[in-house]
């Protein structure tokens, strides 16, 4: 078994996360797994904003409508009961 300086094994030189051929392969499938589970984490976050902001910029369209005359006041309750749900 090969050990390095530290004393663990298959650290430096060994067939794994050394300079053995699956040294890379394994390498490269942790940084792809790391990356996924980071873009994982980060996207429910990304989407919560964007639906908020969306649900706001849609409220603001309605009050704007509603004051122009274009909608009625039970309209206007109707439609910003649904977007507040």
């Amino acid at each position: 078994m090969g050990y390095c300086i530290s004393g663990l094994p298959f650290a430096h030189g060994g067939w794994f996360f050394g300079h053995g051929p699956f040294g890379l392969l394994i390498a490269a499938l942790l940084v792809i797994i790391v990356g996924m589970v980071l873009v994982r984490l980060a996207r429910p976050s990304i989407g919560r904003d964007h639906a908020h902001r969306d649900s706001n910029d849609s409220l603001e369209i309605l009050r704007v409508r509603y004051a122009r005359g274009e909608i009625s006041a039970e309209e206007y309750q109707r439609m910003r009961e649904i977007l507040n749900r």
